[in-house]
């Protein structure tokens, strides 16, 4: 099921997104998100040196305005973790089974015997260039 947010009245399908876009979406979320909470605080200091409330309708929204934001931005933060991992298994399969045999051998094996069959193998490799160069 895709994930969809809206941010000032256009949906955004974090899924079909790249991680450029998301990342400039969670800056645009993040930049709303730190004006509100400035217009808050703002507020608060006039209640403190003047005496002078907000209009509690307009405090009220802006509140609810700011944990949205918050909470879309940690949305598109998971989003861009999910999308980091996929591609983290889509890089490890790629990784040919001779890595995952040397990963085994120096896990499993004594370090000498896994050093003596490298340099077995190297000197292999370097007999199999010498005869396709000729």
């Amino acid at each position: 099921m895709p994930t969809i947010i809206t941010v000032e009245g256009e949906e955004h399908d974090l899924e079909a997104m790249n991680r450029d876009e998301l990342l400039k979406l969670k800056s645009q979320i993040d930049g709303y998100k730190m004006s509100i909470d400035s217009q808050l605080s703002d507020a608060k200091a006039k209640v403190h040196t003047a005496g002078e409330y907000a209009d509690p309708d307009w405090y009220r929204r802006a509140r609810h305005a700011a944990r949205r934001m918050g909470r879309q931005s940690q949305t598109v933060q998971i989003e861009l973790a999910r999308q980091k991992a996929l591609q983290k298994e889509r890089s490890r399969a790629e990784v040919p089974l001779s890595q995952y045999f040397l990963d085994v051998a120096r896990e499993e094996m004594d370090p000498d015997d896994v050093r003596e069959m490298l340099e077995t193998a190297k000197r292999r490799r370097e007999v199999a260039r010498e005869k396709a160069d000729d």
